[in-house]
């Protein structure tokens, strides 16, 4: 009986027998030997599975030439599965060692063997049979074969395996080994189990009628012949009522079948036909949407439950077996999943008539796919008392399940099986008598020892449910109260403060007990401390309005409301104390983030004072002529700097400048003061990366100076940066940066897995990241913008994992985001589909692309900076209320506007871009526009210049840094401003060496601007390339070509820097009469011939090119 594919019970396809296959003992075979001897029994399935004696021993050299490391792997897998048969890697690993070997014999007994405790994946069955088949060829047996076939289809439903099935049968009916009623048996069967199945149940048809038209070809007899042709027509027009995805197929070969062989009742059968079919085809529509679902989705589960919902909720148009082959389907590619099993089993049982071959060959191959299942064993235990006569013994099935849980413990799982077990014997010798009672309570003696055996916990049950099994046995079933009433006592005194434990017992002294017994018990139970406490008060009410006077209702009443009282102050107090316990930790910690602050002040304070020795608070100037301080002007030494006097902090009028360091070499920074580096890890350089590694999974109550004191033997740290989020909080990582690459190397080996703040700290080295290609980094999008509005917009391209915005301070986040996806193909479509789209309600553009942090560390390559566009235009001096759509409708009257920018999005800075597709359109608009008030301000339009540096200190978006390399007028000495204190000359020095050889560096008198003077102009000008805007310590630097006239000593006197070019200009106002520039204080600059003179001498009416030619010419740059 093919039950597993089919549920027609009146089959007489029973070509296997169904014995019970228990797990068995595992028998080690000797490799060394001929492996042509026969199987040891205990190997060998029971029945028709177990492999048939040859009629010669195989050769025995085949073994000897056995590798001897084949042999030892063979021998080592059959201790492990002696150990535990239900290993499932090793059965398979095994077989495919004897298959390749080409050890038959062998293969069948562990084939074999595997089958008894697990199913069989498809290739394994192939193997098995593809040696069975060769084995009984020379004998011309063909009943060991076919009961393999059996075994085969019979274990989960596959179409390959019906098709090849058949295809034997066709051969062995063509050679004389097999009669026709046997074939025309396996044919039924393979009909039945297959008639169900909508995609591809045609190929199992279409293999059918080939057989029978073979046959049918083959007769000579026309009585023959004409039975034959019946028989045909029946299996055509049967199959023709089945829903199909070949349908139409199907019915043009019945068609030309009834013109081949009944072609005078084509008239009739033809008309029948077609209404039979298109009864089939309107119900197959309601089946292909779920088809189509099924592979999409791969078959997901889900689907195949919808799929038999609608089944079910139609059964009219639902066929015999079609939702027992649909849970065949299921059961074929999601064989490991318990509640399917269990849900197959359940349509299964519900049947009418109950199919009970069916259901206990289903139970045999649920526990043997899902072994750890206690349901599956439960169900398969009720069979017998379900009436299904072919179930084994519920005594075998419990050792069966037993047996696996000893080498599998569950305890759950087997408190199931057990509980399934004590029912099915209750229901068994549920008479009162003695012997009755004996049995049962040897059975619950029995479920505890093997409890016991399984777990080794000292309380396997920690729900006691055997025990309370026992109790409502003893209780309801023997009457024995006493020994209900000892076990509830044993129950309770395990569990006194369990709500639920306690209403059960509380129920049972109901019915066998007093009431006032029951009173005693519940009011006792409302002043214990419970895990639900509510349910015992409303429990009590409910008991004393049924049983109790009204005084009693209304003492119940006051003891709950007083217990109520005495709950809600315990409730607040231990609020209080856990509020209390976070304000002292918070405290705690603030009080030592103070004092971490506080020794830091502590030692700038000291260094400040060391090196200013002896005159702390003296202002000094170094020589114009010294590439360096003086000696007098070096740091002192560690032990000096500890034993002079604590300096009198300096006010914050005295602090006018900070001071700074003589250029002298530090290898090792000091370590009672922290080394402020110039380069700090993560930003710039790929030396300062590999000095640098990210310390992960940190403690919330980590801070600074554990981290350096936990990674003090690992060398000296040169900074340390904890990172935080928007709100301030620390996000559990931070980036350490070392003195040397060296001990940055030493880290990741000795510290990672290592334990800090009683977690495990992951040590990864900086330098080793890379390209993620599963991340993209985002930027150029409004400011404000949150994670969930990133992640709503990238959600489309694939799942995302996680999206993170660094935070720039507390409460402030930068304008730019990494965004995680599960894989990289996710990543590539978030780049395709999203770069260089504008954000959704402004004109900004994304820039997105896979993560690559070692792009951000790469020194930039000096470019040639952009020339002039005419069509491009700059509009400066506007007022924040000014809108882009303002400026649009202004500038659109002079020509077709390509685009209308404002840096800081729809928000005005005071300047914006104006782009035409012409530049006669721009042209027309500054001389119409320019000058003219907006909003009580002139108005300033000239073409943008993406070489010149605006005065918010970072160029427009067409700017950049390298602008001076087009200017003629540069020396070999760089102007460096924007940079982080206090100083250290040695390091700007080293970091500026990167770009050519230093010949001097000085400071000028306010500690503002360092001068660096190169060799020559082309190392100076790769120095203005690779440095400006890069970030060192949290600033960008700037740095830009002095001028031949601005020398250092000229800008150390000067108390003010000349005017800068104004390409976005900021608040500028532009007045509106004469303009007087005797007092204007301008810097001699080459004569340019496009700008005409600037008169200097008399004031005089000035025009608007007039102004724009005077700031033009005041540029040190122009």
């Amino acid at each position: 009986m093919l039950s597993s594919s089919g549920s027609d019970s009146d089959s007489d396809f029973s070509l296997i027998e169904d014995e019970p296959m228990g797990p068995g003992p595992m028998v080690e075979v000797d490799w060394s030997e001929d492996e042509g001897v026969n199987p040891s029994p205990a190997l060998a399935t029971a029945g028709s599975l177990a492999a048939p004696s040859p009629d010669s021993t195989p050769d025995a050299s085949l073994t000897a030439q056995l590798d001897p490391t084949v042999a030892a792997r063979l021998a080592q897998l059959d201790a492990e599965l002696q150990a535990n048969p239900y290993l499932y890697p090793q059965h398979v690993e095994r077989i495919t060692l004897l298959d390749e070997h080409h050890c038959t014999a062998a293969l069948e007994t562990a084939c074999a063997a595997m089958h008894r405790v697990s199913g069989l994946p498809e290739d394994v069955w192939r193997r098995w049979l593809a040696v069975r088949t060769a084995t009984c060829a020379t004998a011309g047996d063909v009943d060991p074969v076919i009961s393999l076939y059996t075994a085969a289809v019979d274990d989960y439903l596959s179409i390959p395996l019906w098709l090849a099935f058949l295809d034997f049968v066709r051969d062995a009916l063509a050679a004389g080994t097999l009669d026709l009623a046997r074939a025309r048996t396996v044919c039924t069967a393979a009909e039945r189990a297959t008639v169900g199945h909508y995609s591809a149940g045609h190929l199992v048809f279409s293999a059918v009628r080939d057989l029978e038209q073979a046959h049918l070809e083959s007769l000579t007899d026309l009585e023959a012949v004409r039975a034959q042709v019946v028989h045909l027509d029946a299996l055509y027009l049967a199959r023709l009522a089945r829903p199909s995805a070949h349908l139409s197929d199907l019915f043009t070969d019945y068609s030309t079948f009834v013109s081949n062989y009944r072609p005078a009742d084509y008239a009739t059968a033809l008309p029948e036909a077609n209404r039979i079919y298109s009864r089939a085809m309107e119900q197959g529509r309601k089946r292909e949407a779920f088809e189509a679902q099924l592979v999409a989705t791969g078959d997901h589960l889900s689907v195949y439950h919808k799929y038999v919902y609608a089944l079910r909720r139609h059964p009219a148009g639902t066929h015999p077996g079609e939702v027992r082959t649909l849970y065949e389907r299921a059961l074929a590619v999601h064989f490991l999943n318990p509640s399917l099993w269990q849900v197959c089993l359940d349509h299964e049982l519900a049947a009418d008539p109950p199919a009970t071959d069916d259901a206990a060959t289903l139970c045999d191959r649920a526990v043997r796919n899902c072994p750890w299942s206690g349901a599956l064993w439960a169900t398969y235990l009720r069979l017998d008392s379900l009436g299904h006569p072919a179930a084994p013994a519920p005594t075998d099935i419990l050792a069966r399940g037993l047996a696996y849980f000893k080498v599998a413990p569950q305890p759950d799982e087997v408190v199931v099986l057990l509980l399934a077990d004590l029912a099915e014997r209750r229901w068994r010798h549920r008479d009162t008598t003695d012997r009755g009672a004996a049995v049962l309570h040897v059975a619950f003696d029995e479920a505890q020892a093997h409890l016991r055996t399984i777990c080794s916990a000292p309380v396997p049950d920690p729900y006691f449910r055997l025990e309370r099994y026992q109790a409502e046995v003893a209780w309801r079933v023997l009457d024995d109260v006493a020994a209900a009433r000892a076990i509830w006592q044993a129950i309770i005194d395990c569990h006194p403060t369990t709500a639920v434990v306690w209403l059960e017992y509380v129920d049972f002294c109901l019915r066998h007990e007093s009431t006032d017994t029951t009173r005693r018990v519940l009011s006792g139970l409302v002043r214990r401390t419970l895990d639900w406490p509510e349910q015992i008060f409303a429990r009590y009410l409910d008991f004393e309005q049924k049983y109790g006077t009204p005084r009693e209702v209304q003492l119940a009443h006051a003891h709950v409301d007083q217990m109520r009282v005495t709950l809600e102050i315990r409730a607040e107090r231990t609020a209080a104390e856990q509020a209390e316990q976070l304000v002292t930790e918070e405290g705690r910690q603030e009080r030592r983030r103070q004092k971490d602050r506080d020794n830091k002040k502590k030692r700038r304070e000291r260094a400040r004072h060391s090196e200013n020795a002896p005159e702390p608070a003296t202002k000094r100037k170094l020589s114009p002529e010294s590439g360096v301080g003086s000696a007098a002007d070096e740091a002192l030494s560690e032990s000096e700097a500890h034993e002079l006097p604590r300096p009198v902090p300096l006010t914050k009028r005295t602090r006018v400048m900070s001071p700074v360091r003589p250029e002298t070499e530090r290898t090792t920074p000091p370590n009672d003061r922290k080394a402020d580096d110039l380069t700090t890890s993560g930003t710039n350089g790929d030396d300062s990366a590999t000095r640098t590694v990210l310390v992960g999974n940190l403690s919330p109550a980590v801070r600074e100076p554990d981290l350096r004191a936990w990674l003090a033997d690992v060398g000296s740290v040169r900074n340390v940066h904890l990172v935080r989020d928007l709100t301030g909080t620390l996000k559990g990582y931070a980036y350490v940066e070392f003195c040397t690459p060296a001990m940055a190397a030493r880290a990741a080996p000795s510290r990672d897995g290592k334990t800090l703040a009683d977690r495990t700290v992951t040590v990864r080295p900086l330098a080793a990241r890379g390209p993620d290609p599963r991340t993209v980094y985002v930027c150029n999008f409004p400011a404000g913008t949150t994670e969930a509005a990133l992640r709503e917009l990238f959600e489309p391209a694939g799942p995302i994992r996680q999206v993170r915005l660094p935070a720039a301070g507390r409460g402030k986040a930068r304008r730019f985001a990494y965004v995680e996806f599960d894989d990289a193909t996710a990543a590539c479509r978030a780049v395709t589909t999203l770069d260089g789209q504008p954000w959704p309600g402004t004109t900004l553009a994304l820039s997105v692309a896979i993560s690559d942090t070692r792009r951000a560390k790469a020194t930039p390559p000096a470019v040639v900076p952009k020339l002039r566009d005419p069509r491009v235009l700059v509009v400066g001096n506007l007022t924040p209320a000014v809108t882009p759509d303002q400026i649009r409708e202004m500038f659109s009257s002079f020509g077709t506007l390509v685009d209308v920018r404002f840096p800081g999005g729809d928000n005005s800075r005071g300047f914006a871009f104006v782009e035409y597709s012409e530049a006669a359109a721009a042209t027309r608009a500054i001389a119409t526009l320019d000058g003219i008030p907006l909003d009580d301000q002139t108005l300033s339009v000239a073409i943008a210049d993406p070489t010149a540096e605006p005065s918010g200190g970072r160029p427009p978006p067409a700017a950049h840094p390298a602008a001076t390399a087009a200017n003629p007028a540069r020396t070999a000495t760089v102007r460096l401003t924007n940079f982080a204190r206090p100083l250290v000359l040695a390091e700007v020095r080293s970091l500026c060496a990167e770009y050519g050889d230093v010949t001097r560096v000085h400071v000028n008198k306010e500690g503002s601007k360092v001068f660096v003077t190169y060799a020559t102009i082309a190392e100076a000008d790769r120095a203005v390339a690779g440095l400006h805007d890069r970030w060192v310590k949290g600033r960008p630097l700037k740095l830009q070509h002095v001028v031949p006239q601005a020398s250092e000593e000229a800008d150390a006197t000067r108390s003010s820097a000349p005017l800068s070019s104004l390409t976005a200009p900021r608040a500028l106002r532009r007045p509106t009469r004469k303009l007087d520039t005797s007092g204007l204080r301008t810097t001699p600059q080459p004569t340019v011939s496009s700008l005409a003179p600037i008169p200097s001498a008399q004031p005089q009416g000035k025009s608007n090119d007039d102004f724009r030619r005077l700031f033009l010419s005041t540029d040190p740059k122009k």
